[in-house]
């Protein structure tokens, strides 16, 4: 059959990730502080946007507004989601020349406490966090599932590069199965630098080794004796290893030439104080109140007045504006989005998490993201994007969003009641603190006194969580606490 050159027509669905959905998304992972460094960036590029810093009393009115949507709409009685109404549009307010306003603009603005200026550098090294989900995201052959457990990975990995927590922590946390979390972690070590997604040491040295392939049976039995390295027993270790002096010199100086903590050459995230972008407060009728960080949360506008007055300077002049005021709109919705996506997720976790917010930690409710995903109309990953980095402060303290996120635990049967991994591991940690020095308890004793409280969880479960909070077995507990 000849092969020739030929016209045809496809129909043929896919997602286009244009400018505008890419800073959506970029908005949408933002918290406030962030947020304010990026409307400065956007603020020199764009002559016709104006950034408010003090709301004022259109901000007291908005939280009013948010206040008694949701004091009337989470209540016990009714707990769908509130809706808000913010008052972010075009106003005529300025008309100086744009490299005045951008002057004032930018010392009105700051990061951390300091202020941000036209002499302020915007430019940062890449992070490790962003790196790693660019990395992900060019390899083709992963599945769209497997990237998102792989984000949620790169978001659990410590100022080392390690990711400290547990799998199975992790899929109870998002809702997600330990498979899958293997899966992506397979996907996330395959990264650079070598050796980042590593659980401890060992296997940092493994997957570093693996990269330059140079691991071998050798070096999989040095691993497995660090300690023996770190205290410079070459004897025993040549006998161990079953190498020549030689080899074993060698492979200890690949070792030290190897990197122990791989996240630490980049930045995990640039570093914010913990402020929150929610406050969650005692309400009307017995409910609670959500509201926005307004303190932190500029109020975008559009100069109308100064965009007038340049297009009438000319055709070029006026079709630069015009690009300028398509922008700056597009700006002022995505954060109207924003906003208003925040207060939805937010206000589904308190309705779910109102005994949390009474009685504490051992009252936390099973909530999985694709819940509150299918509450709201919307894809997990946006619920992901908005739980990571999102503070919210309430009477008890100032949580991380993704902090009220666990798979349910203990529930078998109809009648059975299930409760949250965070409550479990809470109850537990209190029972071993309480526990008499000479009698301390098994696992299963431990599991027969969550029965009685309600939580029908096996022993495996117990001693999985036990060792997940690093608590020692009942064994070297009442060695460690005889002192022998």
């Amino acid at each position: 059959m000849a092969l020739s050159p030929r016209l045809e027509q496809r129909q043929q669905q896919k997602l286009v990730m244009t400018p505008q959905l890419q800073q959506a998304i970029r908005l949408l992972q933002m918290n406030n502080l962030e947020l304010a460094a990026h409307l400065n960036e956007e603020l020199q590029r764009n002559p016709l946007l104006d950034v408010q810093e003090g709301m004022g009393d259109s901000a007291g009115q908005a939280r009013e507004t948010i206040a008694r949507g949701v004091d009337t709409q989470i209540s016990a009685d009714n707990p769908t989601v509130a809706e808000a109404v913010f008052e972010t549009g075009r106003e005529n307010l300025y008309d100086e020349a744009p490299a005045d306003r951008a002057a004032r603009m930018g010392a009105d603005l700051s990061l951390n406490g300091a202020p941000l200026d036209a002499e302020t550098p915007l430019s940062r090294p890449e992070t490790l966090r962003e790196s790693l989900l660019s990395q992900i995201g060019m390899e083709a052959h992963l599945a769209d599932d497997v990237r998102l457990a792989a984000a949620a990975l790169v978001d659990e990995l410590d100022g080392r590069g390690y990711l400290d927590a547990p799998l199975f922590e992790i899929a109870d946390r998002y809702g997600m199965s330990v498979p899958k979390l293997e899966e992506a972690l397979t996907a996330l070590q395959a990264c650079e630098p070598a050796g980042i997604g590593a659980r401890d040491l060992a296997e940092c040295l493994t997957l570093q080794l693996k990269d330059r392939g140079l691991f071998d049976p050798a070096f999989a039995l040095l691993l497995q004796h660090l300690p023996l390295v770190a205290s410079g027993k070459r004897d025993v270790l040549a006998k161990v290893v079953e190498v020549s002096d030689a080899r074993l010199a060698r492979m200890i100086a690949t070792l030290r030439d190897l990197d122990p903590k791989p996240g630490a050459t980049l930045s995990l995230d640039p570093v914010v104080q913990a402020v929150p972008d929610v406050f969650i407060l005692p309400g009307a009728d017995d409910g609670w109140r959500v509201e926005l960080n307004t303190d932190t949360l500029p109020r975008v506008l559009v100069n109308e007045k100064y965009a007038a007055d340049l297009s009438a300077k000319g055709e070029e002049v006026a079709s630069f504006i015009t690009e300028c005021t398509a922008g700056a709109n597009w700006l002022i919705r995505a954060m109207e989005q924003r906003a208003n996506t925040i207060l939805k997720i937010t206000s589904r976790i308190v309705a779910h998490q109102d005994a949390f917010f009474r009685e504490g930690v051992a009252a936390l409710r099973p909530l999985t993201m694709q819940t509150v995903a299918d509450e709201i109309g919307m894809h997990e990953s946006t619920v992901s994007r908005v739980a990571n980095g999102k503070f919210l402060h309430c009477p008890r303290g100032t949580f991380e969003l993704r902090f009220f996120f666990g798979q349910a635990v203990g529930g078998q049967g109809d009648d059975a009641e299930a409760h949250a991994a965070k409550a479990i591991q809470t109850r537990i940690s209190k029972l071993i603190d309480a526990e008499d020095p000479a009698k301390t308890l098994s696992d299963d004793k431990i599991a027969e006194i969550l029965k009685a409280d309600g939580m029908n969880v096996a022993r495996r479960t117990v001693a999985k969580y036990r060792e997940g909070m690093g608590i020692l077995s009942s064994v070297q507990r009442r060695r460690q606490k005889s002192g022998k």
